[in-house]
């Protein structure tokens, strides 16, 4: 059984609007209520995964009876301490004429020393039917910040396994005890480490730190980028499948109830992996607060990919600016803080200092072959969110490449049907170029296939592109560097 404990449950309700008008009245067309909570999200998708749950945790007033209604609806077990007030209520407003989602969040009601015994005593009560204890989200008002700590301990000496999703305080206390599992996100290891994370390395870097500290394993969620995971000086890196985004709200959530299934089955950390991502794109797929079903996470469980990144706890070379050659690499080693740029010397200087700086790129792959000292580079550049989110920036690059020799083509996921509009688009931005490669218009792969076929094909050394995937599929399959590229702010410098 895996058994949940969510401290500072909600009610979320979801409302969609046509546009949302601020400091005006708005009228929304639809509205849902699902119960929520970190831990009760979990035992909802790992009911879904059929495996036997037990959801916990304080309720309060008439909002609280509508958290056990609601999942008494879906058949998920619980029992909640009843303590005085209102279960919060956290509001989702979805503007679907730009897409954007706004949440407001309450704080939960005060919580006496005596119901939180009585908790801790139900919990206890059924550690010994547990493999798994998961301990997530926020701590109510009136609740110790070490609780989850204590908790953890208490598991141990059970026999249970626990895994740790909260963030603060109640993290920093919580991982002192040593979980098996830490799941964070990007921002609450920067904050529980103290030190930024700008990269994939650092963050692996962060998370054996961890590991180091007694933590049994670690997994880090980027959002669509993928999850991070390390155990036992080892990392796994999990790509989720490209799926329609519809709502992130408890895309984590169910990530963990897919690892807390796999840890309870005895998977191994890839396996379990491979199930938390199917899982959470399952959710990414349905609107509003609601979670993904259990034949979304059949279905896209064989699309997750799964690499080994356990190189990437080398250390990475930090020069002033970056290598010159792609050849400067050596073999199987990939390069973090900054893209590996060949001819560094013909660009524009405000962009050197950008490269420098780790701007422009998240990261690189290895080099695999040796650029000859004539040989005119070929670069690949994406359209939308690469040149488009800074089409100044990549005008001045392109234009000094060219000048300097070099090949520019323009690799984009845009369908061939659609070139007469991209071509008005990219003269209308200034920008030059070798060759526009577009998609086929039968094209059935994946938009990574396609760009990884066009590098190939015209054998370039480099493509410069927003979409993670598309930078894993060059990495893996092509001869050439790929770089995952950041916001660049426009300016009127020179």
């Amino acid at each position: 059984m895996i058994i949940t404990l969510t401290p500072n449950p909600a009610v979320d309700q979801t409302v969609w609007l046509e546009r949302l008008r601020q400091g005006e009245r708005n009228r929304y067309w639809k509205a849902d209520l699902d119960p929520a909570g970190k831990g009760i999200n979990v035992s909802r998708m790992v009911h879904r995964l059929e495996w036997p749950t037990l959801a916990f945790g304080f309720l309060a007033g008439e909002t609280g009876l509508l958290v056990e209604r609601a999942l008494d609806a879906e058949g998920v077990p619980h029992q909640f301490v009843h303590v005085a007030g209102q279960t919060r209520i956290n509001v989702m407003i979805v503007d679907e004429a730009t897409g954007e989602e706004t949440s407001l969040q309450g704080p939960g009601p005060l919580v006496a020393r005596e119901r939180q015994a009585t908790l801790a005593r139900l919990i206890g009560a059924w550690l010994s039917a547990a493999r798994v204890l998961v301990l997530a989200g926020s701590l109510p008002p009136g609740m110790p910040q070490d609780a989850y700590a204590t908790l953890i301990r208490q598991a141990r000496a059970a026999g249970v396994r626990t895994i740790l999703n909260t963030a603060g305080e109640p993290l920093r206390l919580a991982v002192q005890a040593s979980p098996d599992v830490v799941k964070v996100n990007a921002d609450e290891l920067e904050e529980l480490l103290a030190r930024p994370m700008p990269d994939v390395a650092s963050a692996v870097q962060g998370a054996m730190e961890l590991t180091g500290r007694g933590v049994g394993a670690v997994f880090v969620s980027v959002g669509p980028r993928g999850t991070l995971g390390v155990q036992g000086g080892r990392a796994w890196w999990a790509l989720p499948p490209d799926v329609p985004p519809r709502s992130l709200v408890g895309a984590g959530d169910s990530l963990v109830a897919g690892l807390a299934v796999g840890l309870a089955r005895g998977d191994d950390l890839a396996t379990a992996l491979r199930l938390g991502a199917a899982a959470g794109a399952a959710t990414v797929m349905t609107p509003g607060t609601r979670l993904g079903s259990a034949e979304q996470v059949a279905a896209l469980l064989a699309q997750v990919q799964i690499d080994e990144v356990t190189q990437w706890l080398r250390p990475a070379p930090s020069p002033a600016v970056p290598a010159m050659q792609p050849s400067a690499a050596p073999a199987g080693e990939i390069h973090a803080p900054a893209l590996l740029f060949a001819a560094q010397e013909r660009l524009p200087e405000r962009l050197r200092r950008l490269l420098a700086q780790g701007e422009l790129a998240r990261y690189a792959g290895p080099a695999k072959r040796p650029v000859l000292p004539r040989e005119r580079l070929r670069y690949g550049m994406d359209i939308d969110g690469t040149i488009t989110r800074a089409p100044r920036h990549f005008k001045r690059l392109i234009d000094a490449l060219l000048e300097a020799g070099d090949h520019v083509y323009i690799v984009t996921g845009r369908l061939e049907r659609d070139r007469q509009e991209t071509e008005e688009l990219l003269a209308s931005l200034g920008i030059q170029y070798s060759e526009l490669l577009m998609r086929p218009n039968g094209w059935r792969r994946s938009i990574a296939d396609f760009k990884a076929q066009a590098v190939r094909e015209r054998q370039l050394h480099l493509l410069m592109d927003d979409d993670p995937r598309n930078c894993w599929a060059v990495i893996r399959h092509t001869e050439a560097l790929a770089g995952h590229m950041l916001p660049i702010p426009e300016t009127s410098e020179p």
